[in-house]
């Protein structure tokens, strides 16, 4: 079969569309050039876990839509299906301008729902802030209607937590949409009877997640969607995320531990007022953030003042440059002009336009010339300088006491605006004034969601970022390099079963083999990969994650000679792995040596796949098992891309 991808009509044979003149698309889709509802469906712009996103046609009038069709593995998941008419719901309740509009809630013949939304030409943020350097005056002319519609959202009760670039579409005007409220929290006024989400699941995408959605410790409120924003803010205006990790525990962890780099280190352009407006939203304890989206909104409207003319482009094609206009009562951060020029206009470009080009081909051809002289007459270039002796290893000591605490670093300075009504003080933010503090490399491209659990612009998906390694050679987030330490090893033979190894009853083992490289080693966190639903661990098969993390306090304290802000290493970290053969560990240096220190869990993976189990988990499953940062059992299935299994999960250690 063949469709047409503008107005979605069908051919048995290859060719060109009688009405568009487009070239027909040959497809096995059974949806696609058929009409739903009073629509045909043309091509798809999305797919995830759980459906699929069509462009559809009117064919009376040609008008488009976007229509959003359940899979038939989802529709038949009554959550995955409460939470799809939940996301109808919530887009309805709020109608926002800068919200994706849903016209209409319906069922296919098969009984699969769908919903049919205004179509938006135009791309996501996440395609444009992860290409090239995003112009600033863009960034927060679409920031301030991403908050502002999270604003309209708040306003009745509305937590949207899954807010990331990948959600905001930003038009051929440059203006933002926001969509994919499939997992919003609805105020409990505004609920069903039946609970859309499980105690303890795990919603969102954990790049974007606050910390407090991370633990579960805290309450989901508007304040979560303000950390959100301010990773998207972040991730706009310095093409990275802040915190990124080699595994989705390392991620999660730096989320709830870490502070954030500085972004005006990544991009000195940054004017110190916006900084000031990330940081502030990216605050661990939601009492520091800004407590509502329009008090954000105000404060990044009062900083991006500093701005220069030239930073006020548009993050499209089809727009003009905007200027900025703020005000103290509702500020509008650009405005588009989109009149055409006048005749007198176009008189006057005849003229200069045709003069401009010939001076700047002179211009060129002078500057040839002159370029060829001076390469002519330029004397030798010096030779090159004799690189430095490399500095002498360092030895391994004995431990002594750790020194004295450092004072207390300097908070970080106000904004050279007037601060914003009703912004807190940030966290103190480190300072470039180091050479260490060099800007990040280019970053790869973007591999695009996984579809997994959180959301994207077609589906939920899960995006962790780019894969930095944690506590070896890169600083977290930043991706700046360091010098790797030379290694310090120890190991041991295999005295246990390798097809069914026990991670916690082998714990005091790995603990003692850790303390042979450093003698007041602690537990922070253990995790394996494949685990069996009878909790035992077979290393002989593949594997990602069997290992253990330890910590030294003795080599964690910073330099004292050394500005607190400034990115330091210490050999504070050792990791041993067990694999069928034996234990290994390896002193490892990290310019971040705060992990948390915990206790050692009293519950086995049997246990703990017990709880799994009885929370809904199918036995003939593996999972992820980790001892986490705030002493909880961390278990993970892997869904796949239909969303079948359950995921991440949390449990508490209650074994006697």
């Amino acid at each position: 079969m063949f469709v047409c991808p503008e107005c979605g009509r069908r051919s048995d044979r290859a060719g060109y569309c009688a009405t568009e003149g487009k070239p027909l698309v040959q497809t096995d889709d059974t949806l696609l050039g058929s009409e739903v509802d009073r629509y045909r469906l043309a091509r798809v712009l999305g797919e995830g876990g759980m459906g699929r996103v069509y462009l559809a046609v009117q064919p009376a009038i040609g008008s488009r839509v976007a229509i959003k069709v359940l899979s038939e593995e989802c529709a038949r998941n009554a959550e995955l299906l409460d939470r799809f008419f939940a996301e109808a719901k919530a887009v309805n309740l709020i109608r926002h301008e800068h919200i994706v509009s849903v016209l209409d809630l319906a069922r296919l013949p098969d009984g699969r729902p769908f919903i049919v939304m205004e179509f938006i030409e135009g791309q996501t943020l996440a395609s444009i802030v992860r290409r090239a350097p995003a112009p600033l005056g863009g960034v927060v002319q679409v920031m301030g209607e991403v908050l502002g519609a999270l604003a309209a959202a708040h306003a009745i009760g509305i937590v949207h937590r899954d807010l990331k670039p990948d959600n905001v579409l930003v038009t051929l005007e440059g203006h933002a949409k926001v969509l994919d409220f499939g997992i919003a929290k609805l105020a409990p006024g505004l609920r069903d009877q039946s609970p859309r989400t499980r105690t303890g699941a795990l919603m969102g995408t954990p790049a974007y997640m606050a910390p407090e959605q991370i633990s579960g410790a805290g309450h989901v409120d508007a304040r979560t969607d303000i950390y959100a924003a301010g990773v998207v803010l972040f991730e706009a205006c310095t093409g990275v995320q802040p915190f990124a990790g080699a595994t989705l525990f390392d991620l999660m962890r730096a989320h709830v531990e870490m502070p954030p780099p500085s972004p005006r280190a990544l991009r000195p352009d940054l004017p110190d007022g916006i900084e000031h407006v990330i940081l502030t939203a990216l605050a661990k304890d939601p009492g520091q953030r800004f407590q509502g989206a329009a008090a954000m909104a105000q404060a990044l409207a009062h900083a991006a003042t500093a701005l220069p003319p030239g930073a006020w482009l548009p993050l499209s094609s089809r727009s003009g440059p905007p200027t900025p206009q703020v005000s103290s009562s509702r500020p509008r951060l650009a405005n588009v002009s989109t009149a055409a020029p006048t005749a007198e206009t176009r008189r006057t470009r005849r003229i200069v336009v045709p003069l401009v080009v010939a001076l700047v081909a002179v211009f060129a051809a002078l500057f040839v010339v002159a370029s060829h002289h001076d390469r002519a007459t330029a004397p030798p270039a010096d030779p090159p300088a004799t690189p430095a002796p490399a500095p002498p290893p360092v030895a391994l000591v004995t431990p002594e006491p750790p020194p004295p605490p450092p004072a207390p670093a300097p908070t970080a300075p106000s904004p050279p605006t007037t601060p914003a009504p009703t912004a807190p003080s940030p966290a103190p933010r480190p300072e470039p004034a180091h050479p260490l503090h060099r800007a990040a490399p280019p970053v790869a491209a973007d591999p695009g969601p996984i579809a997994g659990g959180g959301g994207s612009a077609a589906d939920h998906g899960v995006y962790i970022g780019p894969n930095v390694h944690v506590g070896s050679n890169v600083i977290v987030g930043s991706q700046t390099p360091i010098a790797a330490a030379a290694p310090h090893t120890a190991s041991a033979p295999a005295d246990y079963d390798p097809r069914h190894f026990d991670p916690v009853s082998y714990l005091p083992k790995a603990l003692a083999l850790a303390r042979t490289l450093a003698p007041d080693a602690q537990l922070t966190s253990f995790e394996f990969d494949p685990v069996y639903s009878d909790g035992r661990v077979d290393l002989t098969s593949e594997g990602r994650d069997r290992e253990y993390e330890f910590r030294s306090p003795s080599r964690s304290a910073h330099p004292a000679d050394v500005p607190r802000n400034v990115a330091v290493e210490r050999a504070c970290m050792i990791h041993v792995e067990v694999s069928a053969t034996g234990a290994a560990a390896e002193l490892r240096k990290s310019d971040s040596c705060d992990a948390r220190l915990v206790i050692a869990p009293r519950c086995h993976f049997g246990a703990v796949w017990k709880m799994a189990i009885a929370a809904g988990t199918p036995s003939d499953l593996v999972a992820r098992v980790g001892w986490l940062y705030d002493q909880k059992w961390f278990f993970d299935t892997d869904p796949d891309s239909t969303g079948k299994f359950p995921g991440v999960s949390s449990f508490a250690d209650r074994c006697p």
